[in-house]
């Protein structure tokens, strides 16, 4: 058995990443064997960094999630957001991912709010896994018998989840703006 090597996690301006600059084998077991590359900016990515000035006529996609946005489990080259880049084509998009293992949906408004917007995205995706709902919410509502906080920037999907728990939400309006 072979212990892997665990890219170095750090906390800087309220954002969880990981210490630039690192590359290594993540291993799980026998089962999983892939190759992470930490950028210059903290994030397991093809790109050895993410320029905060855009490429004219490029179209800039960012991902925000959890492991599966880090996607540790497969080679740093062959995640969602690269086969992405690639489907739309290399010379027309960039696709920046910001992912970390376990990850609430707070922290992906934080990161929204505090990293990803320095890089000026077109397009934000949110990544929800089957988990996300749960982890975030779900214990809130059982403990308390309502939800003290939900982000929601599309009025009609507010509306069904309210009508779903039928509980007072408070909600944040969207105040980001690339």
């Amino acid at each position: 058995l072979i212990a892997p090597d665990m890219p170095k996690l750090y906390f800087a301006d309220g954002i969880v990443k990981y210490i630039p600059n690192q590359k290594g084998i993540y291993r799980v077991q026998n089962e999983i064997k892939s190759k992470f590359n930490i950028n210059a900016n903290g994030w397991n990515s093809y790109h050895s960094i993410y320029n905060k000035e855009k490429i004219l006529n490029k179209y800039r996609i960012a991902i925000i999630g959890d492991s599966y946005v880090e996607a540790l489990q497969v080679d740093f080259d062959s995640s969602l957001a690269e086969q992405l880049e690639k489907y739309l084509g290399i010379e027309n998009s960039e696709v920046f991912r910001f992912g970390i293992s376990g990850a609430p949906m707070s922290q992906y408004l934080h990161l929204l709010r505090n990293e990803v917007g320095k890089y000026r995205p077109d397009l934000v995706i949110i990544l929800l896994a089957h988990n996300d709902f749960n982890e975030s919410y779900l214990q809130n509502f059982i403990d308390k018998n309502k939800v003290t906080f939900l982000y929601i920037y599309n009025q009609d999907l507010q509306n069904q989840i309210a009508y779903v728990i039928n509980k007072n939400i408070e909600t944040v309006q969207n105040t980001y703006n690339p």
